[in-house]
């Protein structure tokens, strides 16, 4: 495989890095149940499914308005803009998982929030790569974008179950 892409554009190096761990990754953890609800701490399906509902129906939505937004816009706004604010939503589930009584509101909002941003900046990533990389660079930099999903196919499930088996959950 060639890294060229890799060696030579510090564009492409954040890129690809940021797909491997923010969304490859994290979908591929998320998928294994590490970022999901489940019945043994909520103890409601209809909870869980509207969680899921939450983040599917802005999902839809946003991809829908994400391309349209890459195609006419500067990227690099549009990808800050998206991807800054998707840093909060885990903290703010955080803090809310250490109040003495959580609210089950900001699960939905949280949930919401992040499959709407995800998907409104989520099409300016891949369209962003040949700025970095260039044409004569743009087919191995193909490659290894593709190989992101493979590799992060194989970190994911591995960190779910390590965390799962960490936190005694398994049992």
């Amino acid at each position: 495989m060639d890294l060229t892409p890799l060696i030579v554009s510090r564009g492409f190096r954040l890129l690809y890095a940021r797909r491997v761990h923010r969304s490859d990754v994290r979908h591929a953890l998320d998928e294994r149940g590490g970022g999901r609800p489940d019945l043994r701490t909520h103890r409601s399906p209809l909870h869980i499914g509207l969680v899921s509902l939450a983040r599917a129906l802005p999902l839809g939505a946003g991809v829908l308005v994400g391309g349209v937004l890459a195609d006419r816009n500067d990227r690099r706004p549009l990808m800050l803009a998206t991807r800054l604010p998707l840093t909060l939503a885990p903290a703010a589930l955080a803090a809310n998982a250490l109040l003495p009584d959580p609210q089950v509101w900001l699960v939905y909002v949280a949930t919401a929030s992040t499959g709407l941003l995800a998907r409104l900046g989520g099409p300016a990533m891949p369209a962003a790569i040949p700025s970095p990389v260039g044409t004569e660079r743009l087919a191995a930099a193909g490659a290894l974008t593709s190989g992101s999903t493979q590799l992060a196919a194989l970190l994911g499930p591995t960190a779910g179950g390590l965390l799962i088996a960490g936190s005694g959950l398994a049992a």
